[in-house]
């Protein structure tokens, strides 16, 4: 049953948004400030707070945000807006490890899911264009075309009908690592969700851990046990070995916003398109080696960014042999220098590793099994024609979503894949969308009231996974998506 927002509306029309997380959040939010129009807005959403989803519904202090609060940004209007929120509270009194060495703060995770949480609420509470807010504590699995809309079945056995759909989902569950048999998937050992709480808590002080994946996943689980005295030895192993980079002051927010926000982004505009992953990486090369000669000790990750800043037209614009090449050699380096982390998080990571508690190393799993003394894993180190042999007590799997829509263990999103209605981009990472996050049906045609938001759009998109890229995405497409949403034949008489 939905948890009631406004009141009675009148005629008006319907907006189901799947996935509360941020992006289903901040959809509902923004709608309910964009319309000319009272909307009926009909969140599906399993947790028992919207605004949280899986980044945010977390209270372990070891976890917290790999950015400061000023880029954490809702409105463009009011970019300070959880900046403000931050400061009315005593961080630094409760959280002392909230400021990193250089001054800069990283509040923890719950404090965004507090803060989001209580956006919706005040959104559900009074409105711009007077707007319903619902919350229908519950979870999509099937969605079927009606004369007017969508109904989607949820699965504790009620329904939801709708004029129009957003697709908001996130992030699906890791699939096992390559040369670890299914066999071992239901092992106690094995922890396949590295997100959840009650199967983390069963690694005890002194256990011996492989961890699989050196991303902001690994860093999480790791520093995360550190924080619950956990002292046994950790080996993180990764395809490539690269360790999670810290992040840094971003400077200008407003400047930043503007930067993503560009119809032509910066390092198109200095380099032009590119037809190769090997341009984009002399291109960025050239600039980092650039701003050293310019500013003395000038911070590579200012260029690296507007790599960023540009990814869904360098991607749009690759041939397909290239965007195989940037799949099968770049994406994990990609990923290392874009995804930092904050740097108390590093710190830990680097302490760890000097008392010997923690090792990370480069290679591939090659098989392992399970014995009476824990699981055994063989696996080759990078370059090294050898083979090694650990053994462990778990293996946590931090190699990170699966990121096609119909593999990725969602129910929902393979049933509009099954029927039609939506179709994955060519690489799987992501709904095939236009450039309005219009959804493409499984012929190429658009499915008429589907669209598609956040990261499940990265495959036109690109970089579409930090607040600020959702936020500027968000704010780009809606105003012109509103029209078709508020249309007289999409009016829905109130149930």
């Amino acid at each position: 049953m939905p948890n009631d927002g406004n009141g009675e509306a009148n005629s008006t029309t319907t907006v189901a948004i799947v996935g509360g997380g941020y992006t289903g959040a901040i959809s509902a939010i923004l709608l309910s400030r964009m319309s000319s129009t009272p909307l009926d807005i009909r969140i599906i959403e399993p947790r028992q707070e919207v605004g949280r989803g899986l980044a945010y519904d977390t209270e372990d202090p070891a976890h917290r945000l790999n950015v400061p609060p000023a880029l954490m940004v809702l409105y463009l209007d009011d970019i300070e807006h959880f900046s403000r929120f931050v400061s009315s509270r005593d961080i630094a009194g409760a959280d002392p490890g909230a400021v990193a060495a250089d001054g800069s703060l990283y509040v923890r995770r719950s404090i965004f899911g507090d803060y989001m949480a209580g956006e919706v609420r005040r959104h559900r509470a009074d409105n711009p264009s007077g707007s319903r807010l619902r919350h229908y504590r519950d979870r999509a699995v099937s969605m079927e075309a009606t004369g007017q809309g969508y109904r989607l079945a949820l699965a504790g056995g009620g329904q939801v009908d709708a004029d129009a759909v957003m697709l908001c989902t996130s992030h699906g569950t890791p699939s096992l690592p390559p040369g670890i048999p299914d066999a071992l998937r239901d092992h106690i050992g094995m922890i396949a969700d590295p997100w959840s709480k009650s199967e983390l808590s069963r690694i005890g002080a002194d256990d011996r851990l492989l961890v699989v994946g050196a991303g902001l996943t690994g860093a999480d689980v790791v520093v995360s046990l550190r924080h619950r005295g956990h002292k046994g030895k950790i080996l993180m192993l990764s395809r490539h070995g690269l360790p999670p980079n810290r992040q840094h002051d971003f400077g200008d927010v407003g400047a930043l916003l503007d930067r993503v926000r560009r119809p032509v982004p910066i390092l198109i505009e200095r380099h032009g398109h590119f037809t190769s992953v090997r341009q984009v990486l002399h291109a960025v090369r050239r600039d980092v080696a650039k701003a050293r000669r310019e500013v003395h000790g000038a911070d590579w990750r200012d260029s690296f960014d507007h790599v960023r800043d540009a990814a869904g037209v360098i991607w749009r614009n690759l041939p397909m042999a290239e965007k195989r090449r940037y799949s099968r050699h770049l994406a994990s380096y990609y990923g290392s220098h874009r995804n930092r982390v904050a740097p108390q998080v590093i710190d830990q990571l680097e302490e760890l590793q000097r008392t010997g508690q923690l090792s990370m190393q480069a290679g591939r799993i090659e098989s392992a099994y399970a014995d009476s003394r824990g699981l055994s894993v063989e696996y080759r180190k990078r370059r090294d024609p050898g083979t090694y042999t650990g053994r462990f007590d778990f293996i946590v799997n931090c190699t990170g979503p699966v990121h096609r829509p119909d593999a990725a263990g969602n129910s929902f999103l393979g049933d509009t894949v099954a029927k039609g209605f939506t179709r994955p981009d060519v690489f799987g990472l992501g709904m095939d969308v236009d450039e309005f996050g219009r959804a493409k049906s499984a012929d190429g045609g658009l499915s008429n009231g589907l669209y598609v938001a956040g990261p499940l759009s990265r495959g036109y998109f690109g970089d579409i996974i930090g607040v600020p890229q959702i936020t500027a995405q968000l704010h780009t497409i809606l105003p012109t998506l509103l029209p078709d949403l508020t249309s007289p034949a999409n009016a829905r008489q109130p149930d």
